[in-house]
């Protein structure tokens, strides 16, 4: 059951997030979470490049591991978790002996490709100037310093082939 806002004196998330009185902004503006806020954010983050690199990985990375995640929960086998409120266990004791168990490996696998596809995406979101390698990369570039742009490669090259390697054996550890 999920609680009720209004249950806690609070109508419209708009006013929990961002109080009216306390900014000068009408209640109407308030009510639509998203519009105030994001922009503000929006605002915020662009004035530190690697910060708005950094927050755009995270967040898909977030979104993508908790819609994985919460659907493994939901398709795994519900009589072990039967089985063991049955007999008294607690909702703790179900995840640790019940549900995890099943999830595991695939939260194993799902992190390791998020971490994988961030590495890479690192240098791909720096060149379009939210800072980072990336942004080293094209800055070489544009002056034409080559040498400087093979070596950054390379680097990349041999950082996302270690990741690779150490995800490797640890998918065959777990798995």
């Amino acid at each position: 059951m999920k609680p009720q806002l209004h249950a806690f004196g609070v109508d419209d998330i708009g006013r929990l997030l961002l109080p009216s009185h306390t900014f000068g902004v009408d209640e109407g503006s308030c009510s639509k979470p998203g519009s105030f806020q994001a922009s503000a954010t929006g605002q915020l983050l662009a004035s530190a490049e690697a910060i708005a690199g950094v927050f755009a990985l995270a967040l898909h990375a977030a979104g993508f591991l908790g819609k994985f995640y919460a659907e493994d929960i939901e398709n795994s086998d519900p009589k072990p978790q039967e089985a063991l409120t049955a007999i008294g266990a607690g909702r703790l004791k179900v995840l640790r002996y019940a549900i995890l168990p099943q999830v595991l490996p695939q939260y194993i696998a799902y992190t390791l490709y998020i971490l994988d596809r961030n590495m890479r995406m690192a240098t791909v979101v720096g060149l379009v100037g939210a800072g980072g390698i990336g942004q080293e990369l094209k800055g070489r570039y544009d002056l034409y310093n080559y040498s400087h742009v093979c070596t950054i490669l390379i680097a990349v090259f041999i950082l996302v082939f270690a990741l690779d390697q150490l995800s490797s054996r640890l998918r065959r550890l777990c798995l």
